[in-house]
């Protein structure tokens, strides 16, 4: 092989590395302006409304919450659902749900979420229960393999067309920045 085809693969294993030890991430919405909140809409007894959001954290720009947000209050058994079509095409190229929630230092009791992600017949769907009790922004991420089925089949990652925040109880939060993840592994190249 000559010099230069061998710095030419060399280079090429290089750029492979480097991309398999990088994250990917995809923005659904950040709730900047009034589109990314007409993507979603609201079930049940909610009030969903886009405000100026407090400060993120310094060490977590600019992936974290920033500017605006879409404030959430709710008395439970309601949600806020991201509509058909506005997902990526298949869910399977992604490992990680990501986004930030803000609860004020106030905030009495804790409320419990459900994450939850339906095929496009609403039949079958995979979720999370994330109970949040921390005050100011939190990073809730939800790692797929870490959800639960629904009881009637298996979902499949291919078929999810729709995102849902389910909260089972009373909330009055903020939530920000929401993502689609595909982390390296752990042990994979810096």
């Amino acid at each position: 092989m000559n010099q230069s085809r061998r710095q030419l693969l060399l280079a090429g294993l290089a750029s492979l590395a480097m991309a398999v030890g990088q994250a990917r991430a995809d923005v659904l919405a950040g709730f900047e302006t009034g589109a990314d909140l007409q993507r979603w809409s609201a079930q049940g007894k909610i009030t969903v409304q886009r405000t100026d959001g407090p400060p993120g954290p310094k060490q977590v720009e600019p992936n974290g919450p920033a500017g605006s947000a879409a404030r959430i209050d709710t008395a439970g058994n309601s949600g806020l659902f991201i509509k058909a079509g506005q997902l990526p095409p298949d869910l399977s190229d992604f490992d990680t749900l990501r986004f930030w929630v803000h609860r004020d230092p106030e905030a009495a009791a804790p409320s419990t979420i459900e994450v939850r992600f339906y095929e496009a017949d609403g039949a079958a769907w995979f979720w999370r229960a994330v109970v949040l009790d921390q005050p100011g922004w939190t990073e809730v991420a939800v790692p797929f393999k870490w959800t639960r089925w629904s009881p009637t089949r298996i979902p499949r990652w291919e078929k999810v067309n729709r995102l849902g925040i389910y909260f089972r109880d009373a909330a009055d939060l903020l939530v920000d920045s929401f993502s689609l993840a595909d982390d390296p592994p752990p042990n994979a190249a810096d």
